[in-house]
């Protein structure tokens, strides 16, 4: 009968004394905390008022357990605390991210410099009209003067 994982932990802090790994043979026995503390140093040298023990159901949380780096028991929750490894990117690897991120940040900036350009045409356009509309404006008002209307 499988049994799964045990892990013995310090009540006060949560941290682990001792893991003891899943059983998955036939003829595997589960074991008391009392012939645990018989039969490991780790947990003799201890005060077992200090000492908890967490029982993982077997094959639970199996993938986390080996890709964490260390594990640590939440004493509120008795629930487990993973501490996974932070992988580092190679060198070449930023390099390339940074040149695409390089490239798509010129690409934005080229497109925001053809907006500006294109702000400025429309600018530029809209100068001319009112130009237009104030030589308009004062042809209208010669004409009026001349005739003696204004």
């Amino acid at each position: 009968m499988p049994i799964g994982r045990k892990f013995y932990y310090d009540n006060r802090t949560g941290d682990v004394v001792l893991h003891i790994p899943e059983k998955h043979h036939e003829d595997a026995k589960d074991t008391t905390k009392e012939q645990d503390f018989a039969m490991y140093d780790v947990l003799a040298a201890r005060n077992p008022d200090n000492i908890n023990v967490l029982k993982i159901p077997y094959g639970e949380n199996r993938g986390d357990f080996e890709k964490s780096k260390s594990i640590k028991v939440n004493i509120e929750t008795k629930k487990v605390i993973f501490d996974f490894p932070i992988y580092e990117q190679s060198h070449g690897q930023q390099i390339r991210n940074l040149k695409m991120d390089n490239k798509k940040k010129t690409e934005q900036l080229e497109q925001k410099d053809q907006q500006v350009a294109n702000l400025g045409m429309d600018i530029a356009k809209e100068k001319s009209n009112v130009g237009t509309l104030q030589y308009q404006n004062a042809q209208i008002m010669m004409r009026l003067a001349r005739n003696k209307i204004v």
